[in-house]
C-alpha cells in the first residue's frame, strides 16, 4: 500500500515539474507552451575509464547535487559506458550492466527508467535519449551536454569501454542529433578538443550554439554547479547569454585549479555562422592547393602551419591563427582576412590561458602526412569540405579522395613530389655529437 501511494506521489511530482511520468509521456507538441519548463538539460554521461578508474563522472554528479533546483529547468541524465560507477556519495547505485535514465530535481536523483545495456558511442543510442528527454520533459529550450573523452575532429568523442572502446565520429554525432528531431539551443561538449570546425559543421543543422574547448578539458570536467545554477537562476536566458556565463564559470574553475589555468580554452560558438566559416575555409583550401605546384611557394605556408597554435593532438590547429600567420606567406590578404572575420563572427565569446594566446575558438584537422586509413576516416567527417579534401589528396602520395569530392571540385594536377624530398645525412662532430646536414 505504501509503495502504491509513493508511486502516485512520484507521478504527481513529475507532472508538477513539467515532466511526464516515464512510459506515459505526452508528445511535446500536445503540451501547451505556457506549461513547459524554460529548459530541459540532457546529460549524456558515458563514464568510460574516467569513471571506473577515477570516479570523475560521479564527481560531476556531486556538483550537480550541490545546486538549488527549481521547476524552470528539467534535468535528465543517461548513464552507461563504464565498467564501474562510484556515485554512492549522492545516494545512487548506478548499474554498470544497464542503461539507466535519471531525473534530478528538488527531490534529488530519481531513477526513471532502465534498459538493456547499449553502446553509448552509437548514434542511435544518443538519438533515442534526446527523443525520450524531449517527450518526457518538454521545454522551450533544450541543452545537450555530452560527457566523456574527446579526440578532436578525427578522433571524435564518447568512448564506451563496455563496447570495446567504441567511439562516435563527428559525422555520427551530427546524424544522431539531427535524427532526434529536437531543436537544440545549446550543445555543451565536456570532452577534449571538440571546439573545431568539423564538429560545428556536423551540429549546425540541429543546434543553435556550441560550447567547447580547443584543448584538453580538465579531468574534473566543466563547472557544473556554477553553470547549471546559472540556468536555474536565469531561466529566460538564451544560448548566447548562457555561453558567456559558462565560459566565465570555466575561467573561475580553472583559476581555482592553478595547474590547469594556463592551458584553458573554452568558447561559445554561434552555429548559424558555420556556413560563412566553411565558405572562407574552402577558398583558403583552394589557395593551399595552388601553392603545391611549387615547393618554394608552399614552404612559407608550411612554416606558418607549424607555428600556429596547436593542441595536445598537434594535428589540431587553430584555424584563424593559421590564416593570420599565412597572410602573405602563401595566402592572399583577402582570403586570410575572410577566414579571420568569419571565425570572429562565429565565436561569440571565449576564455583562454597563457599557453594558448593564439586560440580563436575553432580549430581544424591538419595532418597531410597521415596514413591512408586515417584520411579515409577523416573524409567521412568532413563532407562539407571537398576543397580541403582535394588539398589532402594533392599533398598525400598515399591517399586519393573519394570520387564524390570531384563532383563539385576540380581535380588537382599531379604534384612533382621530388621537389618535396629533402636528403639528409648525420655527421659526427668533433665533440662526438650528431649534426644533421641537409643537401
Amino acid at each position: 500500500m505504501r509503495r502504491w501511494i509513493a508511486s502516485l506521489l512520484a507521478a504527481a511530482l513529475l507532472t508538477l515539474s513539467g515532466c511526464a511520468a516515464s512510459g506515459t509521456a505526452e508528445p511535446a507538441q500536445q503540451t501547451k507552451e505556457a506549461e513547459k519548463a524554460d529548459w530541459t538539460v540532457l546529460f549524456y554521461l558515458c563514464g568510460t575509464d574516467l569513471e571506473s578508474k577515477s570516479s570523475l563522472a560521479s564527481g560531476n554528479l556531486e556538483e550537480i547535487a550541490a545546486t538549488t533546483p527549481n521547476a524552470s529547468v528539467n534535468v535528465l541524465i543517461e548513464t552507461g559506458g563504464t565498467r564501474e560507477w562510484h556515485a554512492e556519495s549522492v545516494g545512487l547505485e548506478i548499474a554498470a550492466d544497464k542503461l539507466q535514465r535519471y531525473r534530478y530535481d528538488e527531490q534529488g536523483y530519481t531513477l526513471l527508467e532502465e534498459q538493456e545495456l547499449k553502446n553509448m558511442a552509437g548514434a542511435q543510442t544518443l538519438t533515442d535519449f534526446i527523443r525520450w528527454g524531449a517527450e518526457t520533459c518538454p521545454a522551450k529550450k533544450y541543452l545537450l551536454c555530452l560527457w566523456d573523452h574527446g579526440g578532436g575532429s578525427n578522433g571524435g568523442l564518447i568512448v564506451d569501454e563496455k563496447f570495446g572502446n567504441a567511439s562516435m565520429s563527428a559525422e555520427e554525432l551530427g546524424r544522431a542529433v539531427s535524427e532526434a528531431g529536437t531543436a537544440i539551443e545549446t550543445v555543451v561538449l565536456d570532452a577534449c578538443m571538440m571546439a573545431n570546425l568539423e564538429t560545428a559543421q556536423a551540429l549546425s543543422a540541429s543546434a543553435r550554439y556550441m560550447v567547447a574547448s580547443e584543448e584538453l578539458v580538465s579531468g574534473t570536467g566543466t563547472a557544473y554547479q556554477a553553470w547549471l545554477q546559472y540556468l536555474y537562476d536565469h531561466p529566460d536566458c538564451g544560448g548566447a547569454e548562457f555561453g558567456r556565463a559558462f565560459c566565465d564559470a570555466m575561467q573561475q574553475k580553472y583559476a581555482d585549479q592553478e595547474d590547469e589555468v594556463r592551458a584553458l580554452t573554452f568558447f561559445s560558438i554561434d552555429l548559424s555562422q558555420t556556413g560563412a566559416v566553411t565558405a572562407a575555409f574552402a577558398e583558403m583550401s583552394r589557395e593551399m592547393t595552388a601553392l603545391l605546384a611549387d615547393p618554394a611557394e608552399f614552404r612559407p605556408f608550411a612554416l606558418a602551419a607549424a607555428e600556429a597554435d596547436h593542441y595536445d593532438y598537434p594535428e589540431m590547429i587553430d584555424l584563424a591563427d593559421l590564416a593570420s600567420r599565412a597572410r602573405g606567406n602563401g595566402l592572399t590578404e583577402q582570403t586570410a582576412d575572410a577566414v579571420v572575420e568569419a571565425v570572429g563572427k562565429a565565436v561569440l565569446y571565449g576564455v583562454k590561458g597563457e599557453d594558448h594566446s593564439g586560440s580563436n575558438g575553432l580549430s581544424f584537422w591538419y595532418q597531410p602526412s597521415a596514413y591512408s586509413e586515417t584520411l579515409d576516416h577523416y573524409a567521412r567527417s568532413s563532407t562539407q569540405n571537398p576543397d580541403y579534401l582535394a588539398f589532402l589528396d594533392a599533398v598525400s602520395p598515399v591517399w586519393s579522395a573519394p570520387e564524390w569530392v570531384y563532383e563539385t571540385v576540380e581535380r588537382p594536377t599531379e604534384l612533382p613530389y621530388s621537389g618535396y624530398v629533402v636528403e639528409q645525412e648525420v655527421r659526427i662532430g668533433e665533440d662526438g655529437g650528431a649534426e644533421l646536414a641537409e643537401d
